[in-house]
Parts: structure tokens; sequence; C-alpha cells
């Protein structure tokens, strides 16, 4: 199976795909699908810290860093079929995987809803009818870094023919035990441990060569710590924080996810394929945002963490999605004509709701040392209260020079609902007059319509845990939005030789409005007819790409090259806003204007001898925002504007759009998580030593320079207007050696593995929070012991 549903090589596709099979997946090690960054061109697999198993991916410039569930990120994860349908959980475990495809480029129009970047399709283990098989891994090792970094792992799937010929069963069984590689400095304990248990059951069913039905339940307990975060304040100085979050930041996580597969064999030679899925998780994130220590009574003992001297939130989710797809391919005029076509469908609803434990501390020491020895008093609330934050009565004086806003504790309900739906086709056609010329096209038409409501109330009771919410500061009526599209895929490919082929490819992706989940904007009134501020729109994606695909020397050789442009039309991007409302920041959601990216591919692979196979990629992309305006009625606004002027006292819903400000980016504007170059180069080698074979492998990756959290440009003054986050280019080492021997029938497996083993330092996240916040950073240096049998 590959990127078009069906049987078919790699070679054969006229798409950019990378493809790892077992023994590449075996040879990589992994943990998680985040071990996989780097190993393909233009792709950036990293993770998020504000959830479990929470990733950011990119694909091409294309990706989604954010946590909100509200948001499909812009990569796909596919596993068996099955979407996993936020951020939340797609840095899957790799245990009993086939095959994995890292497909490049919008892929909307066979593979489901809002994959404008692209997919990575995961394909597991399959039962198997008659065979008895077992597997067990089990894994030692540790991670450098102040905590005290053990991981241990125990694997194991078995295989059981409950008949002779019609039936079979598949289970598997994941256990993982880290005691996390960064320390809390405040009281010694360790950050980021992981404390995970999945089970995978698969039954097959066969009762005619024609009908198959193929059952799936996955369940996941996850007791883990929240991924290991930094505070920015504190500088570069990974894997330790100082965190008074209680209880810890810790993120516990169920999911379980069924699903059934059928597939008929029609008598005319066409596949009736029917996916159906339901999917249901919960995840409760406790998370201190300023990753530091604060004392509301004594604020010179805090840390430097600026504004914010305490943010700590309380987010909890319940997250269920039903699906069901129904698809038809076959082939007619003498397999011509192959086709694909059908229906999907999905509901989504989603309970979330975030207690927010926030207290403002303003550090007057410069100004006070500008007229020390101060011969006054004044009182915070002149400073703090006219801006309408309440404060705790304190007074700025030559001793304290603070002024300290009363603990906030707020909770904010928010109920989205959402129901997805398409009808798809895709046609692929040998142009019989010109032996080798293919011509390919499909269309999809997909449409989205959104519920939201959403309130804030204070928490009277003062504690993030069996809190007492009181009557709402905000309270907002069910809106409801529909967005629709149809995208369209087009191109054909030619075979110059029998291991020579080209092809062209044009493609649309799309990807759908909705609400900003945090958002905490008053709803229009009869006297603002304006849009509701809390939405956002489409955005789409158009794709050029041309490519060649070659094999030589025997298939010894092979050696794949790809240019593409692509341009986007309303990316979306978060925006987080402070202090607009006495509920604290607003995280809104914003379209951008015109960003057009750019660039080339080189994947090849060379069997130097037999046991031999280097393998080699190449990726370079640049790409930029052309300009961008976006409606900034909840941003910042002039002095003396009081129509926009966020402590006038005036509703947001009444204010003027007209005469608020506007935020535009200049042309140029960088992109976020977009290296300009990416390469990877790895060997393996297979040698006859003794009664079994040595294994050796080793891979090195590289990422340039990029942004984390791109400059806004004023377009106006060319002054740059955010707090931009940048990464320097790092080089990662990555070896493994191991035996493979047989005692009877059994093949048994002993190795070490080592990743970063350079224990290079870099970073994958950053939420600036004014001069505080925190940074996420890329697993340090680590080395373990596997064996298999």
């Amino acid at each position: 199976m590959t990127s078009r549903q069906r049987e078919e090589s790699i070679q054969d596709v006229p798409i950019s795909v990378t493809q790892f099979g077992e023994e590449a997946i075996q040879s990589i090690a992994p943990s998680t699908l985040r071990d996989f960054d780097g190993l393909t061109p233009n792709v950036f697999i990293g993770m998020n810290t504000a959830g479990p198993g929470a990733s950011a991916i990119y694909i091409r410039g294309l990706g989604y860093a954010d946590i909100e569930k509200s948001q499909t990120p812009n990569v796909g994860v596919v596993i068996d079929g099955v979407f996993v349908p936020s951020s939340t959980g797609q840095l899957i475990d790799t245990f009993d995987i086939e095959a994995i495809e890292i497909n490049r480029g919008p892929q909307a129009i066979l593979w489901g809803r809002n994959t404008s970047g692209g997919t990575i399709v995961v394909r597991r283990g399959r039962p198997q009818l008659g065979e008895w098989d077992a597997r067990l891994l089990t894994s030692y090792g540790n991670y450098d870094g102040p905590g005290d970094g053990g991981a241990f792992k125990v694997q194991a799937v078995a295989n059981v023919p409950l008949t002779e010929e019609t039936l079979a069963l598949r289970v598997g069984y994941t256990f993982k035990d880290e005691q996390g590689y960064s320390k809390n400095l405040l009281n010694g304990d360790n950050r980021g441990a992981i404390d995970y248990q999945a089970i995978n059951t698969k039954l097959l069913w066969e009762p005619t060569e024609a009908l198959s039905l193929l059952f799936n339940w996955d369940w996941i307990r996850d007791r883990s710590d929240i991924p290991p975060q930094d505070a920015r304040w504190d500088g570069n100085d990974p894997y330790i924080n100082r965190s008074d979050r209680v209880p810890k930041e810790k993120a516990p996580y169920d999911v379980s996810v069924v699903s059934l597969e059928a597939n008929y064999e029609l008598p005319f030679g066409a596949k009736l394929t029917s996916l159906t899925a339901y999917w249901n998780s919960n995840d409760l994130v406790y998370q201190d945002f300023d990753a530091g220590r604060s004392f509301p009574t004594n604020p010179t003992a805090n840390d430097p963490q600026g504004v914010f001297a305490r943010l700590h939130t309380r987010r909890e989710q319940d997250f269920n999605v039903f699906s069901q797809e129904i698809r038809l391919a076959g082939e007619l005029f003498d397999e011509s004509l192959h086709y694909t076509t059908g229906f999907y469908f999905s509901k989504e609803t989603h309970d979330f709701t975030q207690r927010t434990e926030r207290q403002l501390q303003i550090d007057f020491t410069s100004l006070w040392n500008t007229f020390d020895p101060a011969p006054f008093v004044v009182p915070c609330a002149a400073i703090l209260g006219g801006a309408g934050f309440p404060v705790d009565g304190s007074t700025v004086d030559p001793t304290k020079k603070f002024c300290a806003e009363t603990t906030q504790f707020a909770a904010q309900e928010t109920a989205p609902r959402t129901t997805s739906w398409a009808l798809f086709g895709s046609l692929e056609y040998e142009i019989p007059w010109v032996e080798g010329l293919r011509a390919n096209f499909g269309i999809r038409y997909i449409k989205e319509s959104k519920d939201f409501k959403t309130k804030i109330s204070p928490i009277t009771n003062n504690t993030l845990v069996g809190s007492v919410f009181g009557a709402p500061i905000l309270s907002l009526p069910v809106q409801h939005k529909e967005w629709d599209d149809v995208v369209f895929e087009a191109g054909g490919s030619y075979e110059v030789l029998d291991n020579l082929n080209t092809y062209y490819r044009y493609s649309q992706g799309f990807r759908s409005g909705g609400f900003s989940l945090r958002g905490s904007q008053p709803s229009p009134t009869a006297a603002d007819p304006r849009s509701w501020s809390l939405t956002f729109n489409p955005e789409t994606v158009s794709s050029h790409e041309v490519g060649v695909k070659s094999s030589w020397l025997d298939g010894r050789l092979v050696a794949n090259l790809a240019g593409f442009f692509e341009s986007i039309e309303g990316g979306q991007g978060s925006s987080i806003i402070n202090g607009v409302s006495a509920v604290g920041t607003d995280t809104l959601i914003l379209n951008g204007g015109t960003t057009e990216i750019y660039g080339l591919e080189l994947q090849s692979s060379l069997e130097v001898l037999e046991g031999l196979n280097v393998d080699f990629t190449l990726g370079w992309q640049t790409g930029e925002g052309k300009g961008s305006v976006q409606s900034s009625h909840n941003l910042p606004a002039p002095a003396g504007d009081t129509l926009c002027n966020a402590t006038s006292g005036l509703p947001k819903a009444n204010q003027n759009e007209s005469t608020c400000p506007t935020i535009s980016f200049a042309s140029g504007s960088d992109l976020a998580r977009t290296p300009e170059l990416t390469w990877s180069i790895g060997a393996s080698y297979r040698l006859s030593v003794g009664p079994g074979e040595l294994i050796l492998g080793s891979r090195v990756r590289h990422n340039d320079f990029f942004w984390i959290i791109p400059r806004a440009i004023d377009p106006n003054t060319g002054a740059v207007i955010n707090t931009p986050v940048p990464q320097n280019g790092y080089t990662l080492l990555d070896a493994n050696l191991s035996y493979e021997f047989q005692v009877q029938e059994h093949t048994l497996r002993v190795g070490f593995v080592g990743h970063n083993l350079t224990d290079k330092q870099y970073k994958e996240q950053e939420l600036p929070l004014g001069p505080g916040g925190f940074r996420g950073w890329g697993p340090p240096r680590y080395v373990g012991g596997e064996f298999e049998i």
C-alpha cells in the first residue's frame, strides 16, 4: 500500500515520498515518531511541551506547533488508516511497525481533512492466518542531564491463529518507565519522567476469499510528566527549572480507539472498503508557564521572570471523534485506468476546561533608583488598579519596589463541536498512444460546520482542584460557522526508461476555519455587527512539484530528485495577547496574507557491496511571508484612543474597528521551523560473524538555522515588533551495534543504541510571555542496551 491507497512501488508514485521499512526502522531504533526528525528532506518532527505526546511537525514549511484540538494539524498522522485527530498523541510509539511513509506536499484528495502539508502514514503488524509468532524487546539506557535519566522499556507482540484459515489474533503490549533527565532545582525532583502503558489488539476474520474484517482496539494509559520545560529568563540553561507548581507538571492521558475495516472484492474486479473508527481521549495537563518560583507575599524572593510572577494552569479535556470512510477502488480498460472514489464523515465533540492561577507583579527598581532616595510612598492601587487589576493593598516603597496584583483564579469552559464530510474521486489513465505516459486527476469536496461556546468564571475558593466557580465574568452563547471548498489535484508521469520516471504534480490543500479556543473577547452586539473576534478563516495551499525517480546498477542505486513551489493563502497562526481583560491572556488564531515557499529535495541509496548500504538525503527550502494585515481590535491601542484603549472600560464589542490599529507584517517575513538546509547520511553493514550476523549502523542528521518564532516586521519602520526565537544549526549523531543469531527456531538480537552521541543542545519549542515563559529542549545524549527475541 502506498500514498495512493493501492499496492504499487514507491518508485512509480508521482509524489515525493520517503518509506522506512522494518529493517530501516530497526536500524534507527526509534522510541517515538520524534526520532525520525531530520531523516527526510524538508521535514521537521519536534515536540510540544504543553501536552502528552504532542507534536510540532512541519513539512515544507507547513505545520502546527500549538496544542489546541480545535485546530487540526497541517500534517496528518495516519495509523492503520485512522487519523490521529489532533497534535496531542501524534508522536506515537514505534513498536511492531511494518512501514512508515512520509508524503510531502498536500494530500487532501485521498487522505481526508486538512492535510495541506503532507501525511505520515504508519502501517503496523497485521494478524497472520495460520501462523504462531511472538516477539519480545526490552531495553535499558540512560539519558545525560541533571536528572537521573534512567530509561527502561518492555515491548511484546504475539500472533495467535484462532482457526486454521479464517481467524487470527495479534496482541501487542508496551511498558515504558523513565526517570526523567531534567531537574527541578527548587526541590531536587526529576522532571520529564515517563510512565506509559499501551495495548494494541487486532482480530482478523476472513470468512471467504472476497471478504475480510479487521477489528482494532488501542488502549493507552499515560501517567507521565509533561515534556521538560526550562524557564526563558535564566538563559540557555537546558533541563532545569524552579517550578513551584503543586501538583507538579504532569500530563495524565487516557486513550481508547476502536476501528473496523471491512474489505470486499466485488465480482467486477473492484474493492469496496469501509473504515469505521471511534476515538476517545482524556487528558489533564498541569503546567507552570513561568517555570520558576513565585512568592506573592514576598515579591523580592521571586525568580526574575518578568511580568508574570505566577502563571499556573490546569487543562482538562474530553475529546471524542467518530469517523466513517467508504472507498471504491478498481481498474478498467485492461488495467489502463485506475480509479478511487468515496465518502468521508467525521463528528467531533470536545469539552475543554482551563483553570488558571495568575498573579501579576511589576518591579519598579529601575524607576525607583532614578529618584533614590525616594521621599514618598505610592499606593499600588494607583498604578495597577488604574489599569483594571485588583491589587493586594501593598505600596511601592524604597524597600519593596514591587506592585503585586491580587492572585486571580479563573476557569474557562469551552465546548467546540465539529462536523465534517467530503466526497472524493481520483483517476489515473495510461495514455494508450504514448507508451509510458500516465495522467492523473483528483477532486474532493469538503464541508465543515462548527459550533462553539465558552464562558469564563472566577474560582471562588482560590484553588485549582475541586474548585467552585462563581458567576461568569464572560459568557458567549453558541456560535455557528460553516466552510466548504473544492480542492483539485492533477498531473502526469512519463517513463523515459525502464528505470527512469519523471512526473509533474499540481495539488491543493484546505484547512478549515474555526474559533480560537482560548480567546476571551466578548461577542458582537447589535451596535457592532462585526465578524466575531474569535473566528478565523480557512487556510488554502496550492503546490507545484516536478520530479525524477530513477534506479541504476540493477536496482542497487536509487536516486530521486524533486523541486516544489507552494503558495499559502490565509495561513493560520497563534497570537498570545497579554492583559486585555481581567481574566488574563488572550490566545487568538489570526489569518496571514500570502506565503510562498520553494525548494529542492534529493533522496538516494546505494548498496555498495553485499551487506553494506548507504543512504543520503538533502533538502533545501526558502520562503517568505509576502505581507499580511490582520484585525487587531484586541491588541494594544494608541494612547488617548478611547474607542480602542483596553483600559477605557468600553466593551470590546462596542469598539469601532475602523478607528482601531492593525498589525501589518512586511514582505520578507521569516517562516517558522523551516531550516534552509537539511541533510542526513546513514550507513548500515551486516557482516557474518560466527553463528550469526554483526549489524553496525550510524546516522548523521543536520538542521540549518531556523526560527522557532519568526520575526514580525513593521512594514512602515522595518522594526521587529515581537519576540523572535532563533535556533542555530545543529548536527546529531546516532549509532547502533547489535549481534543477531539463531537459537533453534528463534532469532535473538543483543545490541547497543546511541542517540545524540555528541550531546548537542537544541531547542524545539519556546513560548515568550514578556521576559518570562519557557523553552522545550531536544533530548540529551542517550546510550542503552537492547535484547530482542
